[in-house]
């Protein structure tokens, strides 16, 4: 479902083993505007549109990377290295790089 787009990545801990593959065919769908992501595109004007949905980023102080909410990084990341950002220049002007995983 989530490689055609017909949903979108939900995870509950604990049940997080495959987050990073579920993510991954999740942004394939994402990049190809198919399923849901057509729809997205259509009414915000662009893919890149829905990601501004998000409210916040969080880096990690550790490794100085900075994520999407959704990244599935962020689930394995210790709370005492979450920093929140409002936006991802903040971020950047903070010394943080972009995920490559998430590219948020």
């Amino acid at each position: 479902m989530l490689t055609e787009g017909h949903a979108k990545l939900a995870t509950y801990p604990p049940n997080v083993k495959y987050t990073e593959d579920f993510t991954e065919l999740q942004e394939e769908a994402r990049a190809e505007k198919k399923g849901v992501w057509a729809y997205d595109s259509l009414s915000q004007g662009s893919a890149e549109g829905d990601r501004e949905e998000e409210t916040s980023y969080i880096g990690n102080s550790s490794t100085k990377k900075y994520h999407r909410e959704s990244c599935s990084a962020v689930l394995k990341m210790n709370e005492e290295n979450k920093v929140i950002f409002q936006t991802g220049e903040e971020a950047e002007t903070q010394g943080y790089e972009p995920c490559k995983r998430c590219n948020p």
